[in-house]
């Protein structure tokens, strides 16, 4: 394949060159085109990075997204000498060095971005959060990087993101992680609606588990949102996003730090009153399940006020809903979106609950049979 590329006379033409590309690609229009791009382009041997890109193209088509990135980035970024240039190349040199080729943002903070990544000595595709130092804030740098760091080479669960490598410079830290193919589930249900109930059930027993597990290695997550919860090509889920992440106090000390998305929340820690950490990350659960149930969120954050006194009345269920839910789930739900922290259940409970054992009995039975 590489032989293809390496141009023995710079006066050969085009379409004598892209003969000799293998019938998978001069078959495919897309690789076609884009092959007939490079050789024109390029009238000499080619560079390290992108005969690794030539190298791609009889591979699935999944590794089509990573071809377009490569002639961009080839053709566009290298000769343009603004701030982004100059990052993207950083970023492009550090993770090459690594062993990795660096793809396509997929998601973007204030001062963090996630991109594509593929590992070189497998071809395996991974996703890196890559933290611009620069840009973060002062005490993001001090406190919340160094607990993440700690935390996610810590856990090991099947659904929580497991991060395969941290790499650190003095402008960027890369966390290599699984990559989730089907995105968000907030995004996977604005596409698709709310999921069916069997669904909801694996994935929200699948969410609860990872953070159970999280609680009972002293970890919270403190910002469990559909956003963060991300769903792999088999439909598994994984929580992500460990940036508001701590240890809590195992002596039960109350929590003051506000921290999180206003709309999934607890009354306690919008109010500013002390609060348990863990007994927060369960109202978020419940938030989720109501998402999953409904498609709708449980409480309107646009006025924070009145979304405090909603909370405090309950949770209340779209009218077209409310007689075709599972009264198990609706009792499910407030119970995980009790006001009263005393009363709110606790990951174990919602474990334990009729709802998610029934649905785990007849999967086992399904099994088996």
């Amino acid at each position: 394949m590489l032989a293809c590329m390496r141009l023995e006379s710079a006066g050969r033409q085009t379409e004598e060159e892209i003969q000799e590309f293998p019938k998978s690609v001069r078959k495919d229009s897309r690789l076609r085109k884009f092959a007939r791009r490079v050789v024109r382009f390029f009238g000499q041997p080619l560079s390290h990075r992108l005969i690794w890109t030539v190298r791609q193209l009889d591979r699935p088509e999944e590794s089509f997204d990573f071809l377009k990135y490569e002639w961009n980035n080839f053709t566009e970024m290298p000769r343009a000498e603004s701030p982004t240039s100059k990052q993207f190349l950083h970023m492009s040199e550090v993770i090459m060095e690594n062993g990795y080729m660096l793809g396509p943002k997929i998601g973007s903070g204030s001062y963090a971005k996630v991109r594509l990544v593929e590992r070189i000595t497998d071809g395996k595709i991974l996703a890196a959060k890559v933290i611009d130092r620069e840009k973060a804030p002062a005490d993001y740098i001090q406190a919340f990087m160094p607990r993440e760091l700690e935390i996610v080479q810590s856990v090991k669960h099947e659904h929580v993101a497991h991060v395969q490598e941290i790499i650190q410079t003095d402008k960027s830290v890369f966390i290599i992680m699984d990559y989730a193919q089907k995105g968000d589930l907030l995004e996977h249900i604005m596409n698709n609606g709310a999921p069916k109930e069997n669904t909801t059930k694996k994935m929200f027993k699948q969410i609860v588990s990872a953070v159970n597990y999280l609680h009972e290695i002293g970890v919270v997550h403190r910002d469990l949102k559909c956003e963060n919860i991300l769903i792999k090509k088999n439909m598994d889920i994984i929580i992500s996003d460990f940036g508001f992440s701590r240890r809590f106090d195992q002596n039960n000390k109350p929590s003051k730090t506000f921290c999180g998305s206003a709309a999934y929340a607890s009354p306690q820690l919008i109010k500013g009153t002390p609060y348990d950490p863990r007994q927060n990350d369960v109202w978020s659960l419940g938030c989720i399940l109501f998402i999953l149930t409904c498609g709708s969120m449980p409480f309107d954050d646009s006025n924070i006020k009145k979304m405090v006194q909603r909370q405090k009345d309950g949770v209340c269920f779209p009218s077209k809903l409310k007689d075709k839910i599972n009264p198990d789930i609706k009792a499910l739900i407030r119970r995980i979106l009790e006001p009263d922290p005393s009363k709110r259940y606790t990951t174990t409970d919602i474990l334990n609950n009729v709802w998610l054992r029934s649905q785990t009995e007849s999967n086992e039975d399904e099994e088996q049979a």
